[in-house]
């Protein structure tokens, strides 16, 4: 070869791989990408390219549907390189005015003062603040204290008067009482009461005394709280006759909200005490130490009345207040973990300590200032005795180039079909925007998992609900338990799980499909004791049952025999009532054992509890005629003046799809109603609605056939309907809009109700003149048999190539496989009718498919290329294996 040919060779590959490189260079967008194609309320798919320089945490992603989340919370979902300042990603604090070591500061409301350390390494060893305040007395605290600004009210005025605030504090079950019973030794006997925010409360109660000599502390009463004791008080010497009698206790009580007030007599008292109760009626009490799971049994005469803050005047927060009002915490510790968990001991640059000021209009002057601690810089200690006002600001963030994955930010994608165009904002800022595709069937959501409330070191089936638009098959989920074992994956809807430790955990559930995660969602689950596992389903149980009977109540009338035949909510309510008692059965008992509680929890766990009534499958689709579903015999037995040419009903079908394509648009809405148990659901009925819409007056009546007797179709209506022959057939007005609305019990899916329209068939037009020839068979070559065995070699690696490829653009088009056969089965139909396929796409195009999807597969049905040049060496075996699922997908099935 001549320098001149390698020099043409060469040019020619140079410009080839140029041409390679510029294709390349024009795939995907280099800020990210966006998946083009989703389902009803699907999630946001794809990946955004940022980098981030002292941004807002706070700071958020917000797209074009209304959806949004904030920065930190998208980081926080996975591993991503950023960090924040402060370094725990929380609000920081700056300066402002100056340093002072006697500040007063005009309180209406919050207000931020701060105390700036500065030193590296350094270490909290001491710390007290003086505050003086003008503020009078009142009914509400004048001021709070939240040192570290963590949301937790560390300090409120704990001076109170003898004036009351407000009426009497009684239990929501208060009413008159008129039986006595003897106090037992050492036996609580407590009422649940609301307490509001006070600085004291006069606890009071109404007891008789039959004896003689009587001690100040023989008969106390007490406040309980969140699991303990917090207060106490002796009450005064009742009356043989019956007296009230009462005490004040002090407790500060900084959040409003239900507690105990109990009453006791000490073992060394004498007897003849007694309590004014009752035992009839709704109660708010029980005997014995509250907790969590208490059982109210009885209801007893005690009442609270809320004491006024007195003037605050001066006070210290010193380690000695500080714990009085902190379950015994230290000042001087809390600060010091604030100091490594926020700044690392870094304060070379400084380091702030917030203190959050709210309460009423006032001047509080802050002095006496002593933070004592030590730093590499002043390793023998320093103080601090200066204040600042503080202003407080958002956590900054900053990172390199973040690869952020979108379903991280949870958008979905409107319940609205059509073409959208998405965009995606950080701050106002747009990151990136393209143009989507929303078809009309709604992929697989998860609603809720079952049960919520769960007994510790128990095995536990847990149970994901979820809810589709179609169909679903090869579905399985993935559970993170969060209790740091290894996920689990179920084929089914159903997984086991034991917690060993009691406590809240987070519980994410993802469903995947071929490998993709369509959806997830993250629930939180209480693991608790049996017994108190028992008491807290009991009482939810008793909600959903409520729930439940109301849905029922506002169910169609129509639907409620159906709805009877699967759930008996008397015998559920008798059934729940019965675990109740004995569950109360073994509280009253006293020795009741852990194993006997298990027992129970068992029983109560296989119970299968109906907990709500709700759509299970909604679909929205278009209809046209199948002509395997037309019989003319049929039209003639259920409407007697309806004749035909006998001889000619390929001839009247063709005439039929044809008048159906040119005179009606005909819409299916399709639900499946589920009652949802904790171990299952089932399908009460499958509802029909079908919406009729001549493109102009008809001036005739036509015919809606099902194939359904209709004693087992549930109409709304009282339609003009004929019965025969496990046939059921409807007149339809073709002069304007009808719905035609009838439901089938149980569940069964859209296409498993075979059902035409026609119009009376003397409105078709036969043309009798010509004999219909068969249609005949199409007929396959061997021509490429030898060049195949010429071309062996390179054609196996194109064979390969060329169906990886077919493979992967049709589950990219397709991801429910379904979907391209019920489609195909759709075009297949329309084209026996004689459509063109200009007009069928203008019909697909006006529902859910795409125009991709639409050419993609009439290529599938024709045989044509679908991807790269096909040599067909699969074809005959793919297109018979296209036929039978298309055969398969529209096979009509019996609903009963």
């Amino acid at each position: 070869m001549d320098k001149r040919g390698i020099a043409k060779i060469s040019c020619i590959f140079l410009l080839v791989v140029l041409f390679i490189g510029l294709v390349m260079g024009a795939i995907g967008n280099p800020g990210g990408g966006i998946e083009s194609s989703y389902s009803l309320g699907e999630k946001i798919k794809g990946f955004v390219n940022i980098s981030l320089e002292s941004k807002n945490t706070n700071s958020k992603f917000e797209d074009s549907f209304g959806n949004s989340i904030s920065l930190i919370d998208v980081l926080k979902k996975r591993s991503y390189n950023y960090s924040c300042n402060p370094a725990n990603c929380e609000s920081g604090y700056t300066t402002s005015g100056n340093e002072e070591s006697q500040k007063t500061v005009p309180i209406s409301g919050d207000k931020f003062i701060g105390l700036k350390l500065n030193g590296a390494n350094l270490h909290v060893s001491s710390a007290s603040l003086g505050f003086s305040s003008n503020a009078g007395s009142s009914c509400n605290s004048q001021l709070s204290l939240d040192v570290l600004d963590d949301g937790k009210i560390n300090w409120e005025n704990p001076k109170y008067t003898n004036d009351a605030c407000g009426s009497e504090l009684k239990s929501s079950c208060y009413n008159t009482f008129s039986e006595w019973a003897s106090i037992d030794n050492n036996e609580l006997y407590c009422e649940q009461i609301n307490l509001p925010k006070a600085p004291a409360f006069e606890l009071k109660t109404k007891l008789k005394y039959s004896g003689s000599s009587f001690n100040n502390g023989d008969i106390k009463a007490f406040i309980w709280d969140n699991g303990g004791f917090i207060a106490e008080c002796n009450l005064t010497q009742p009356t043989s006759s019956g007296s009230d009698v009462s005490c004040n206790a002090a407790y500060s009580n900084k959040d409003a909200g239900n507690s105990y007030v109990c009453i006791k007599k000490e073992s060394s008292a004498a007897s003849g005490y007694q309590l004014n109760y009752r035992t009839t009626g709704s109660f708010c009490g029980a005997p014995g130490v509250p907790s969590s799971s208490t059982q109210h049994v009885a209801d007893y005469n005690i009442i609270a009345s809320a004491k006024k803050y007195d003037t605050l005047g001066s006070f210290n927060l010193d380690e000695q207040n500080y714990s009085k009002q902190n379950d015994g915490d230290s000042l001087t510790q809390g600060l010091d973990i604030y100091i490594t968990e926020n700044y690392n001991r870094d304060c070379s640059s400084g380091c702030v300590i917030p203190i959050k000021l709210s309460g009423v209009s006032q001047d509080l002057t802050v002095n006496n200032i002593n933070l004592e601690y030590t730093s590499d810089g002043a390793p023998g200690g320093a103080s601090k005795n200066t204040i600042f006002e503080v202003s407080k600001s958002p956590a900054t963030v900053s990172s390199g180039f973040l690869k952020i994955d979108l379903s991280d930010l949870s958008f979905r994608v409107p319940n609205q079909q059509g073409e959208k165009t998405f965009t995606l904002n950080l701050d106002g800022v747009k990151i990136i925007e393209s143009k989507i595709n929303i078809t009309g069937e709604r992929k697989l959501q998860i609603l809720q998992i079952y049960p919520r409330i769960i007994a510790v070191a128990q095995p536990t089936t847990f149970m994901v609900f979820t809810e589709s638009d179609a169909n679903n098959t090869n579905i399985e989920y993935k559970w993170n338990f969060g209790d740091n074992t290894e996920d689990k994956t179920s084929t089914s809807n159903k997984v086991s799980h034991t917690y060993s430790s009691l406590g809240n955990y987070s519980v994410s559930v993802k469903a995947i499909e071929k490998g993709q995660e369509i959806d997830s969602k993250t629930f939180i689950v209480d693991a608790i004791s049996p017994k108190e596992a028992i008491n807290e389903t009991i009482a939810d149980y008793k909600k959903r049952l409520e729930l439940l009977t109301n849905q029922a109540n506002n169910l169609s009338a129509l639907y409620q025999p159906a709805l009877r035949e699967l759930i008996d909510l008397q015998e559920v309510n008798s059934e729940l009532s019965s675990i109740e008692t004995e569950y109360r059965q073994l509280i009253a008992r006293g020795d009741t054992s852990d194993s006997e509680y298990v027992t129970l929890m068992k029983t109560l766990a296989d119970f299968n509890m109906p907990i709500s009534i709700q759509n299970r499958q909604v679909t929205i689709i278009p209809f046209i005629n199948n002509p395997e579903n037309i019989e003319l015999q049929e039209i003639k037995d259920l409407f007697f003046d309806e004749d035909y040419i006998e001889g000619y009903d390929e001839e009247y079908k063709s005439a039929l799809l044809s008048w159906d394509f040119n005179n009606i648009d005909v819409t299916i809405e399709h639900k499946i109603l589920s009652v949802y148990f904790t171990n299952s659901v089932e399908d009460i009925i499958s509802e029909f609605k079908i919406k009729i819409d001549p493109k102009s007056s008809l001036g005739y009546d036509g015919y809606l056939v099902i194939k359904e007797d209709s004693s087992n179709l549930v109409f709304n209506e009282n339609y003009d309907k004929e019965e025969k022959f496990g046939l059921t057939g409807i007149k339809v007005s073709l002069d304007n809009s009808q719905n035609i609305v009838f439901a089938v019990k149980g569940g069964v899916d859209v296409f498993e109700l075979p059902m035409y329209i026609s119009p009376p068939l003397k409105e078709l037009s036969i043309d009798t003149s010509t004999d219909v020839s068969e249609p005949k068979g199409f007929g396959w070559g061997k021509f490429i048999f030898g060049m195949f065995m010429l071309l062996i070699i390179t054609l196996v690696i194109y064979i390969f190539l060329q169906e990886w490829y077919k493979h992967n653009y049709e589950v990219h088009l397709f991801k429910n496989k379904h979907d391209l056969y019920n489609l195909m089965n759709f075009i297949q139909n329309a084209r026996r009718q004689g459509l063109s396929d200009d007009d069928i796409k203008k019909k697909l195009k006006g529902t859910k498919w795409s125009g991709e999807q639409i050419t993609y597969a009439m290529n599938r049905l024709d045989g044509k290329r679908v991807g790269m040049w096909e040599i067909p060496i699969f074809k005959f075996w793919q297109k018979r294996k296209m036929e039978r699922e298309i055969i398969k997908n529209a096979q009509p099935r019996r609903v009963i």
